[in-house]
């Protein structure tokens, strides 16, 4: 047994410390990627997103309809009756990148919708993930294990991947392997004391580096969000904006329609 002087044993606990930190972050990290980017972007899509598509469409529906417009009144403008065929045909190859957009809004509106219905897992369940998901990073991630071994990087990947999938029981059953594997831990040799500082001089930098990556998310979308979206004054709001200007554009719509409409009633022979 080798009798630790208080400097390598202060080393030591101060490298256990900065381990579970490094735990800590890197398990918020993935659950904010793998969780709940996915989590936020749904409550946002459902509980605005559908408001905000509406708005979107008929915003589109006006523009298509002033094109018509500008367009017939090219000919009119010439002396000419409007081809109604070939400008339809203009407005279809112009919004083109339009419909598409269109299609793919909708998919994502449909595939929030069946997200919050078949993905949450119960907050008990969440926690214990994230205990379990901790405990199993700081017992295989090669950042925090100098004697990381090729059956390590092996079990780590089956970690996350039970991690990403929500799967509590396989990270049981790796915690529960690991467990029996385990006997108890080697002193520390003579020669790799030396190497405690820079094992906590490594690890300090890489949680640095963890949580400014956490910072920037948090101030991005949907992370911003977050609070938010549990406001139902904030959403309602918001709601309420979004609906004044659903009906400002639903206004104009009706008034081009009907010019449009006037446009189409003229005869060739009021042209002249």
């Amino acid at each position: 047994m080798i009798d630790l002087t208080e400097e390598t044993k202060s080393g030591l606990a101060k490298l256990e410390l900065l381990k579970k930190e490094y735990a800590d972050l890197f398990e918020q990290r993935n659950y904010m990627l793998q969780y709940e980017e996915t989590l936020l972007i749904s409550l946002y899509l459902t509980l605005l997103g559908r408001f905000q598509f509406r708005l979107f469409t008929l915003k589109g529906d006006l523009s298509q309809l002033n094109q018509r417009i500008q367009l017939a009144q090219a000919y009119f403008n010439r002396n000419e009756l409007p081809d109604w065929h070939s400008i339809d045909k203009k407005i279809e190859a112009k919004f083109k990148d339009y419909y598409r957009q269109i299609e793919a809004e909708a998919k994502k509106l449909a595939a929030a919708k069946e997200f919050l219905k078949t993905n949450f897992i119960s907050d008990e369940d969440a926690q214990k993930l994230k205990a379990i998901y901790k405990l199993l990073v700081k017992k295989l991630h090669p950042d925090l294990n100098p004697r990381h071994s090729t059956k390590d990087a092996e079990l780590f990947l089956k970690v996350q991947a039970a991690y990403d999938l929500c799967d509590l029981d396989a990270l049981n059953e790796i915690l529960l392997y690991m467990t029996s594997e385990e006997s108890v831990l080697p002193a520390e040799m003579p020669g790799e004391i030396p190497d405690l500082n820079k094992q906590i001089e490594k690890i300090t930098a890489v949680n640095v580096d963890l949580k400014e990556k956490i910072e920037k998310l948090n101030n991005v979308f949907p992370f911003v969000y977050r609070e938010k979206l549990k406001d139902e004054k904030w959403v309602e709001d918001e709601r309420t904006q979004i609906d004044l200007q659903i009906k400002l554009v639903d206004k104009e719509l009706e008034m081009k329609t009907e010019y449009l409409m006037l446009l189409k009633s003229w005869k060739p022979e009021l042209l002249h």
